[in-house]
């Protein structure tokens, strides 16, 4: 887990010096409540996000610890291995960052879409992104947004149901 989490770009922080400040205290701070209560209030802001990126290190620590628990269904130590290592691949993969990736084929015509309804700022930037008529742009922004919300409600559920599996077997997690 980063320690400093710097939501802007370094030109941002050139120009608003105090903004840097500002971010490095509550860096700071929630580094100190981290080590002193075990999460920080940053955390519990967003609290899946955090479970999602703690559990899966503690679940491979679990699987390549000495022992298991010796109950049904893990009669030894591979299918005990085999079930942390699984779960810690699917909370790994819920991730934000790894979820979304290749996950809308609507992207690349969003691309191009969006690079039409708003074209760049700046009379110098150029793009290679080909220019869609707007009604069609609209159309696929409209398609766009809507995958994104199947893919989210999608996610949800998996989320929601990787804790229930979690929680199934939450007392055999005692070592």
């Amino acid at each position: 887990m980063n320690l400093f989490k710097f939501p802007m770009h370094l030109r941002y922080y050139l120009t608003k010096p105090w903004r840097f400040f500002r971010e490095l205290y509550y860096s700071f701070k929630y580094a100190w409540q981290r080590a002193t209560k075990g999460y920080s209030y940053y955390d519990s802001m967003d609290m899946d996000d955090f479970l999602l990126h703690v559990i899966p290190g503690m679940l491979r620590d679990i699987a390549n610890g000495d022992a298991y628990p010796a109950v049904e269904p893990f009669d030894t130590y591979e299918k005990w291995e085999n079930y942390c290592n699984s779960l810690a691949d699917v909370f790994e993969s819920l991730q934000e960052e790894n979820w979304s990736e290749g996950r809308n084929e609507w992207q690349d015509k969003f691309d191009a879409a969006f690079a039409t309804l708003h074209p760049p700022l700046h009379p110098n930037i150029t793009t290679t992104i080909e220019y869609v008529p707007t009604e069609e742009a609209n159309k696929i922004c409209k398609m766009y947004f809507e995958r994104e919300k199947e893919l989210a409600a999608e996610r949800q559920k998996l989320i929601e149901d990787t804790f229930m599996e979690l929680g199934r077997h939450l007392t055999k997690f005692w070592i």
